[in-house]
C-alpha cells in the first residue's frame, strides 16, 4: 500500500510529458458549444495522458498560423503540430496525439490553383469545384470541355463571397470546402444538377448533398442552373461556416489581432524540439506492403452497404472483409494498387431469414464465396499522403461479383496514423455505388426505381505493413 501511494504521488508530481494548447474566442455558436461540450472532454483526455492543456484567448493576440479558432494544438520535445480535424471529434484528436507525438507534422502550406477563395479575417476558406461530365442524353455536336469550362465558369459567377484566384496557399488552420456539381440531361432537354458539398475533414461523406431534389431548367440555359447552383452551394457553405453541429463551424482570427511568437505567449518549444522544428514527420517510413486489419468487436463494419433513399432500411455489413494494398514508389499513392475481397457467406443484414435467403438464392455463396475489388494504379497527380491529415483520392477499377465484373469508382481519402503499439497503420475510407441490376441480375426490395436497384457501401479499413 505504502509502495503504491509513493508511485501514485510520484505520477501526481511528473511533469507534463506534453501540451494541449487550445486557441478560443466568445460568443459564436462553435465557440459556445465547444466550451460546454468538447472542451470538458479535452480536459479528460489530457488528464489521462498526463499531458498540460492551456486556453489562449485569441482575440489578444495568436501566432500568425492561428487562424481560425476553435484551435487545437500539440507540442512538446519532438515538435508542435496543429490539429487538422473537426476540434469537436476528440476521438480523432485523441489518434492525433498518438501520431503527432512519434511523428510531428510539418505544416507547410497546401497549394490551390484555379480555386474560389472566400477571405474572412486571418483565414482562407477555399471551394474546390468539380463539375462531372454530363449524363443521360447529350445534345447534338456535344463538346464535353466546352460545357465543363462554360459550366464552371458560371459557378464562379454565382458567388459572391469566393473568389476565383489562380494561386492561394492553405496553411494548416485553413479550411476547405470541396463542391461537386453533377449534371444529367433528360431525353425532353431538360438539365437536372445535383449537388453536394465535402469537408476536407472527410472527403467521403458530404456535409450537405441534394440529390433528390435537384435544381433544373432548360439545357439551352445550362448556364443559368449552375449560377444559381453556386450561389446555393455558397449560401450552404456559409451557413456551415457558423452552424456546423459536426465541427466545421469556425470563428475567423481579425486580421488587426496582433501575432506574438509562440515563445512570446510562453509556448517556446524545448531546445532539441526547436533545433528540429520543420524537419519533422521524418522519423516513420511508410512501407509498401500493406494488409488490412481485422476489425475489433468495437470498431465500424469495414464494409457496410444500404440501398438508395427512401429503401435505406435495408441495410447490412459484410463482416470479413480481407485484400492488401501496394503503395507507389517511396511508399506514396502515386502508383498505389491494391486488391479488396469481400466474403459473401459473412454478408448480414440483421435477420436470419432474410440473411439466408441474400446468401443462398442471390449471392450464391457456395459456386461464388467472394466478390473483388481491384484498384487501377492511382495517377501520379495524386496527392502525397501525410500524418494527421487525411488526403482524399478518386480511385478506378474492376469489381467482380457472381462471375461478372463492371468498371468502378470510389471516392476516397487515407491517413497515416500512429497506433497504440508504436507502429504505423494506413486508414482508408471509401464509397462507392453499384447498380445491381445488369449485369448481376439481382432483384432489389420493392420501391421505386432506381432506388431499389443502387447499393451505396461505405468501406472503413485499417491497414498493418507487412
Amino acid at each position: 500500500m505504502i509502495a503504491a501511494a509513493l508511485l501514485a504521488a510520484a505520477l501526481a508530481a511528473a511533469p507534463p510529458s506534453g501540451t494541449i494548447v487550445v486557441f478560443t474566442q466568445d460568443g459564436s455558436l462553435a465557440a459556445r458549444e465547444f466550451e460546454s461540450v468538447t472542451l470538458p472532454r479535452l480536459r479528460a483526455l489530457a488528464e489521462q495522458r498526463g499531458l498540460a492543456l492551456e486556453i489562449k484567448p485569441a482575440s489578444a493576440g495568436a501566432p500568425a498560423d492561428v487562424h481560425v479558432t476553435p484551435l487545437l494544438v500539440y507540442q512538446d520535445a519532438a515538435g508542435r503540430s496543429i490539429f487538422k480535424g473537426r476540434y469537436s471529434d476528440v476521438d480523432r484528436f485523441a489518434q492525433f496525439l498518438r501520431t503527432v507525438r512519434s511523428a510531428p507534422l510539418e505544416g507547410e502550406p497546401v497549394h490551390y490553383d484555379n480555386t474560389a477563395v472566400w477571405r474572412r479575417g486571418r483565414s482562407v476558406v477555399i471551394a474546390p469545384i468539380k463539375v462531372t461530365s454530363l449524363t443521360g442524353t447529350l445534345p447534338p455536336r456535344y463538346d464535353e470541355n466546352a460545357f465543363l469550362d462554360r459550366a464552371r465558369r458560371a459557378v464562379l459567377a454565382g458567388f459572391t463571397r469566393f473568389h476565383y484566384t489562380a494561386r492561394v496557399d492553405a496553411g494548416p488552420s485553413d479550411r476547405a470546402f470541396y463542391m461537386d456539381f453533377h449534371p444529367y440531361r433528360d431525353p425532353s432537354g431538360k438539365l437536372f444538377v445535383s449537388t453536394a458539398i465535402y469537408s476536407v475533414f472527410n472527403c467521403v461523406e458530404p456535409v450537405y448533398q441534394r440529390f433528390d431534389e435537384p435544381l433544373s431548367g432548360d439545357y439551352n440555359s445550362f448556364e443559368d442552373v449552375f449560377r444559381d447552383a453556386g450561389k446555393m452551394l455558397e449560401d450552404e457553405v456559409a451557413q456551415l461556416v457558423v452552424g456546423s453541429r459536426v465541427g466545421d463551424a469556425f470563428d475567423p482570427v481579425g486580421e488587426k489581432v496582433p501575432k506574438p511568437t509562440w515563445e512570446g505567449l510562453g509556448l517556446a518549444l524545448p531546445k532539441a524540439a526547436a533545433e528540429a522544428d520543420g524537419a519533422v514527420a521524418r522519423r516513420v517510413a511508410l512501407g509498401t506492403k500493406w494488409t488490412i486489419e481485422d476489425a475489433a468487436p468495437e470498431d465500424p463494419p469495414r464494409l457496410g452497404f444500404r440501398f438508395a433513399p427512401p429503401l435505406d432500411t435495408y441495410n447490412g455489413e459484410v463482416r470479413v472483409v480481407s485484400g492488401t494494398i501496394t503503395l507507389g514508389k517511396g511508399g506514396t499513392l502515386a502508383g498505389a494498387t491494391g486488391t479488396l475481397i469481400a466474403t459473401t457467406g459473412s454478408v448480414t443484414m440483421g435477420n436470419k431469414t432474410l440473411d439466408a435467403e441474400v446468401k443462398d438464392k442471390m449471392l450464391k455463396i457456395v459456386e461464388f464465396p467472394s466478390a473483388t475489388f481491384t484498384l487501377d494504379p492511382l495517377p501520379p497527380s495524386t496527392a502525397p499522403m501525410k500524418f494527421g491529415a487525411p488526403v482524399p483520392f478518386t480511385g478506378t477499377g474492376r469489381f467482380e461479383m457472381l462471375g461478372n465484373a463492371v468498371p468502378l469508382t470510389v471516392n476516397a481519402q487515407v491517413e497515416p496514423v500512429i497506433a497504440e503499439d508504436g507502429t504505423p497503420r494506413l486508414e482508408v475510407h471509401a464509397t462507392f455505388r453499384l447498380r445491381i441490376a445488369d449485369p448481376f441480375g439481382l432483384k432489389g426490395p420493392d420501391g421505386p426505381s432506381p432506388a431499389n436497384d443502387t447499393m451505396l457501401f461505405d468501406a472503413r479499413l485499417r491497414l498493418r505493413g507487412q
